[in-house]
This record gives structure tokens, sequence and C-alpha cells, in this order.
């Protein structure tokens, strides 16, 4: 019997050992496409193979020298993921928007349709909502004016500008919000912190082991979806029959609902096996007061670098790509699962992984300029827990 050919398509997806990145690419793969990964090592091409993933050795710089082999080996591309991130970010985009228009005309060199290029950039684009509960409290959409933080301000910037080139190839800009799941990205400040309290609370003693300063609203909305729902959103978009519906575009990745960070501390705090029995304020009480104690003792506060993911208030609504392709979340929220969630950090943790090990690296050098707390040596052991203050 004759064989035939496998209709599956290709996509390039540029940093494919990020956390994001290699999530996009495994979920491309289940989805039977052809998938090249881009890596900056050689170290990182194995774990690629490994998940039948081809693994390219190269970067988003002014030598693209390893695209003009890939490409002159005939391979063409259905589609480009972009999930690369270098600060200043426009300089980064000039490199980004070279190696796209490469693959473009390589495309219509070999009579192919031009690529679908999916642009990450990142929820935070928009800016913050109001707590949890507060007047005028409405989600952020694709129609929200931008207005994000300073330095990710070229990189909002860039991306729409990507939607700008529809001669040479189409576009859509994805924007995820924080993910979490395995590493857990981000999200493993959260872990890291109330593993610190639960260490503090399981010691003996009275005063600053039993109250930690919580450097954010407990009503502070977190926004998150599982790093695998937000591979399969990629596919969602690059498989929908209908081009001319995604191209142009900017589609949010959201989890189906928010939590709170009172929630989070909660579900995680039942992780570690502690409870939070009562609130005063800001300052979350891990074990009884005692008389007395409400206003005055000692407390612990928490590292600088937990605002990241703690302090950042953000609803944001993903109706539009549900809509559009029918894609949706399926894994447990984060305070869903908490233990498991955990379990999967802590093996990523014991195995050393690259990606663990980055976000450590990025949360503690907000401590660069603290004195206090590089004197603690939390910030030469890349942790992210709590200090404690003798009252």
């Amino acid at each position: 019997m004759a064989s035939t050919p496998s209709p599956s398509k290709s996509v390039l997806v540029t940093g494919a050992n990020g956390y994001i990145g290699n999530a996009v690419c495994r979920a491309f793969r289940r989805a039977g496409w052809h998938v090249y990964g881009l890596v900056r090592r050689s170290s990182g091409a194995c774990a690629l193979a490994a998940s039948e993933i081809i693994p390219v050795v190269g970067s988003v710089s002014a030598d693209l020298s390893w695209l003009d082999a890939l490409l002159g080996s005939g391979t063409t591309f259905d589609a480009v993921v972009s999930c690369t991130e270098n600060f200043p970010f426009a300089a980064h985009y000039a490199h980004i928007l070279a190696l796209l228009t490469r693959v473009a005309q390589h495309n219509r060199h070999h009579g192919r349709p031009k690529p679908l290029v999916l642009f990450s950039s990142g929820c935070k684009d928009y800016g913050t909502t109001p707590l949890h509960g507060s007047d005028r409290f409405a989600p952020h959409l694709e129609t929200t004016p931008l207005d994000p933080p300073a330095i990710l301000r070229e990189r909002a910037a860039c991306a729409l500008d990507a939607l700008a080139h529809p001669d040479l190839f189409d576009a859509a800009v994805v924007r995820p919000t924080p993910v979490y799941g395995y590493g857990s990205s981000y999200y493993a400040t959260f872990f890291q912190v109330v593993s610190s309290i639960a260490a503090a609370a399981s010691q003996p003693g009275e005063g600053p082991k039993k109250k930690i300063r919580v450097p954010a609203d407990l009503n502070t909305v977190i926004h998150g979806c599982h790093v695998d729902d937000c591979g399969e959103a990629y596919v969602a978009l690059a498989t929908h029959a209908d081009r001319g519906a995604v191209a142009g575009q900017c589609f949010n990745v959201s989890g189906r609902r928010y939590e709170t960070l009172g929630e989070l501390l909660g579900a995680l705090g039942g992780a570690y096996g502690i409870s939070f029995p009562s609130l005063i304020g800001d300052v979350v009480v891990v074990g009884p007061l005692g008389e007395g104690e409400e206003q005055g003792g000692g407390e612990a506060e928490m590292h600088p670098g937990a605002v990241l993911q703690l302090g950042y208030s953000q609803w944001v609504g993903s109706d539009k790509i549900r809509r559009l392709t029918g894609w949706t979340d399926t894994r447990t929220l984060l305070s869903e699962d908490a233990r498991a969630y955990r379990a999967a950090y802590e093996a990523a943790v014991e195995r050393g992984d690259e990606g663990v090990a980055r976000i450590q690296e990025r949360v503690a050098g907000t401590l660069a300029g603290d004195a206090a707390w590089k004197k603690s040596g939390v910030y030469g052991s890349k942790e992210v827990g709590v200090r404690y203050i003798e009252g």
C-alpha cells in the first residue's frame, strides 16, 4: 500500500527552553506539528530532543547565520512563535523583525503562504486593576488602553509593531497572564515565602516567629494560568480555520477565574501544613497571639522581591480567544491543587531546574540596593523568604 505524506506543519519557537516557550513547543508537538526550538546554548538542546523537538542552537541577535543554515536546508515555516525577551527590548525587537523577515521571504521564494507570527507580550502591558471588591472593578480586555510599567513599555510598543507588516507575515499578539505549574515560574515566590513561614511556625518560642507582615493587600487579585493551558492557547490560534480572524489581533490568555492573595496564602498554607487563623491589617498571624501582642512584639517581613507577584493586582479577561477558537483552560487552579503544585515545584528545585534558577536570580536581583537584606545573607543564597525582626 502506498504511504500518504504527513500533513504536519512546521513551527519555529524562539526561547524554546524558556518557561512559556517550552510549553508552547510541547503543545505544538502534541498537536502533530514539526517543532523547531531555538536555544542559545548547545547544553539546552538535549532536553528539547528528548521531547521530540528539533533543537536549533543560535540566538535572536545580529548574527542570524544559524537561520541561514536552517533555511538553506529547504525548511519553511507555517508559523513562528516569538518567546524571547531581552532588555532594552527595542534593540532586541530589531533582531526579531530581521528573523521574521527572512522566514517570510524564504516562504515566498518557495511559493509557500505567509507564516503566522504569534508574538508574545504579557498582560502587564495593561497595568493593574483595583483590588477584589473595589468600586469600578472590571477585567482588562484587549480593548483596554495600555499602561505598562516603565520597564515593559518598549516591549508593549514593539509587540504592536509586529502587527504592522502584513505584506510579509500575518501576526497576532498573545498576552498571557503569569503562569504556574512544574517549576512555577514567578509563582515560585509564593512557595518560597510560605515555606519560610512554615519553617518559622514549626520552631518553639514566642513573638517574632508568629507574625509576618505581607507587602500587599490580601484582596490583591492574582490572575494566572497553568503553563500547559497557555501553550494550548497558542496552538488554538495557529490552527484556527479562519486566519483572517486571527491576524492583526491581540489575545489575552488567562485562567477561568482569578484568585486573591488571601486565597492563595490560605491554600498554600494548607499545602505546607500550617494555617493562618487570623489577620490583623496586613499581618498574617501564624500562631495564636499572646495577650497584648496585637500591636507590639516581634514581626517578620517578606523579601522585597515577593512584591513581583504578591503586590501586582490584575484581573484579565480572555473571552476573545475562547469565543473565537474554543480554547479553554482545563488544569486546576493553584489554590485548588496546592499540594500537587508544591510537590512539582520542589521536584524542580531538587533536580536543579534551570528555569527555577533563572527566576531565583531575577527576583533576588531586586535586592541589589537593599543593604539590610544583603547583610541577612538572603541575597547571596537567592532565597525569597522572610526576615525576622526582634520586637
